[in-house]
């Protein structure tokens, strides 16, 4: 009888993407309950937003370990239905929505915001999403803002 990858526990799954993301030098790596493994070197929430668009109800209790995860970052993983985040760098308002909506979240560094890449000012995708609660008003904001469309 074959192995089910999905008997993996999320735990286990999330140590695994923890040591990619270390070890290979990924920006994001997100494994699916299934066991399928996607990664991205890319900077920003765009990764992020790609597999959420891409792979919708396959990321449903998959684990997200990220180099950055910031509001709006943390906004799409409880739309998409993540059940476990790892962030090296995580901000206190993504901290709150993971919280909120009962999803483990470990982290290196907790800072109260994600900055913007020249770093003197706040990231334009953390002050988007400051004053959103729900993750498909954020997702469509996002959207718009990266000049995606409505879907």
């Amino acid at each position: 009888m074959p192995i089910r990858k999905n008997l993996i526990s999320p735990d286990q799954r999330l140590d695994d993407a923890r040591e990619r993301l270390d070890r290979e030098g990924w920006s994001l790596v997100v494994i699916t309950n299934n066991g399928d493994c996607h990664v991205s070197h890319e900077r920003g929430v765009t990764p992020l937003l790609d597999l959420v668009e891409k792979l919708a109800e396959d990321l449903r209790d998959a684990v997200l370990a990220d180099k950055v995860v910031g509001r709006a970052a943390a906004l799409l993983a409880v739309g998409a239905g993540f059940c476990r985040v790892y962030a090296r760098v995580l901000s206190m308002p993504a901290r709150k929505v993971l919280h909120i909506a009962g999803i483990p979240v470990t982290w290196e560094r907790l800072v109260t915001g994600i900055r913007n890449r020249t770093g003197d000012g706040s990231c334009p995708m953390e002050a988007l999403t400051l004053d959103v609660a729900d993750p498909q008003e954020a997702l469509e904001k996002l959207r718009k803002v990266l000049g995606r469309g409505e879907r």
